[in-house]
């Protein structure tokens, strides 16, 4: 699976695992607002969703707010559409903003007489200190990857295989506090030999505890996520046996 298919499944996956809301057995109107920053992107989107009970289907024309009053540090946001429905979002707010590491974001939404907001710091640039694209690498104890420190302590880190068909999803993995890993443990799973991409994701804060905490919303009052992430990359990593 590509990575940024993969990434955006991801975050569909989170939106619309939140998107219901079922109190006392009745059923209250709210708000649902999603938005990842990755560092080094040129564009920030936010989803702005109405809360749906069980009753009503997942379709983004339904529920998408159309009428959202959406900024990231006090500039405007325009509501963009994609050509072809994407994993159930058709519809977003867009803003051409580069994302820069280590700055504190705002966001502020307005829905009729409600206002939403929170911040997010981005972690720094993340990347791989280890080998670099195309090396070729034998899969022994020697074998490891290191990382530079993100200052939030959480990592992700993520193996595509790839063929003449593209690149696809194999492995993943969180790694605790440490910048580096042995992957001589995963020398079970590898074929005699193949071609690799790795990836090296770090969490600000904020999307880490909405990943680890079901109750948890970037929002005091409201519900969904506005967090960061920085992304280092190997590519086309030859492995041998």
């Amino acid at each position: 699976m590509n990575f940024k298919i993969f990434f955006l499944v991801v975050l569909i996956i989170l939106s619309i695992s939140c998107s219901f809301i079922n109190k006392d057995d009745g059923y209250n109107t709210g708000y649902y607002i999603f938005s990842i920053l990755r560092v080094g992107d040129d564009k920030i989107k936010v989803i702005v969703d109405s809360t749906i009970s069980i009753k009503d289907s997942l379709n983004s024309t339904n529920n998408f707010v159309f009428d959202a009053i959406v900024k990231i540090d006090g500039e405007s946001l325009s509501l963009e559409s994609l050509d072809v429905d994407s994993f159930g979002y058709k519809y977003f707010y867009s803003i051409d903003k580069t994302v820069i590491p280590e700055k504190r974001y705002e966001i502020e939404v307005k829905v009729k007489d409600k206002v939403f907001t929170s911040k997010s710091l981005t972690p720094k640039n993340i990347k791989f200190l280890s080998f670099s694209d195309s090396s070729v690498l034998k899969i022994d104890s020697s074998l490891v990857l290191l990382w530079n420190s993100s200052g939030i302590g959480f990592y992700m880190l993520q193996i595509n295989q790839k063929n003449e068909y593209g690149s696809f999803y194999f492995f993943q993995s969180g790694v605790q506090n440490d910048t580096f890993f042995q992957l001589s443990t995963l020398s079970y799973l590898f074929p005699d030999s193949g071609t690799y991409d790795f990836y090296i994701i770090s969490y600000d804060s904020s999307y880490f505890n909405y990943l680890t905490d079901q109750k948890y919303s970037s929002f005091d009052d409201g519900f969904g996520l506005f967090g960061s992430v920085s992304v280092g990359s190997l590519k086309e990593i030859k492995l041998i046996k």
